[in-house]
């Protein structure tokens, strides 16, 4: 990431719109592929999707907006939702600009190499403690069993 961003990938309006294409993965019959899931969290964060009603370069997501603030306009939403799109959409220009940065870039890699580090560790743990708060092996599980 931080290539891209020293590259100025960025800047580019195609590319960003690209980036916007891109969340299609999120949705459950292409998100079951996804083999790195924080490649869809740091998505969001390099294009929110709040942030394409401030975007110039999405029409689409603009009207979409506008009829969102006509409809909210009611109980004066419409100023709330405008001012979280643009808040969105400046984090996320800020979290592009940022990525120029080396030293971002490793401690993002760092983070993701803990998060899988501990992964399987973490997930055995989970299981275990739901296996016992459900009443596993001598639980309320059982005693409901063997009193039926």
């Amino acid at each position: 990431m931080a290539g891209l961003a020293q590259s100025g990938y960025f800047d580019d309006p195609a590319f960003l719109n690209y980036l916007r294409h891109l969340r299609y993965w999120r949705r459950p019959p292409y998100a079951r592929f996804v083999r790195y899931p924080q490649a869809l969290a740091v998505l969001e964060l390099l294009v929110p999707e709040a942030a394409d009603a401030a975007d110039a370069g999405s029409a689409a997501s603009a009207a979409a907006a506008a009829a969102e603030t006509r409809t909210t306009s009611r109980s004066g939403g419409g100023a709330r939702a405008a001012s979280a799109a643009a808040a969105a959409a400046a984090g996320a220009a800020a979290f592009r600009r940022a990525l120029a940065s080396q030293a971002l870039a490793e401690e993002i890699h760092t983070q993701q190499f803990y998060w899988w580090q501990h992964y399987r560790t973490n997930r055995a743990k989970e299981a275990a403690e739901g296996v016992a708060g459900r009443g596993g092996v001598g639980g309320e599980g059982a005693a409901a069993a063997a009193g039926s």
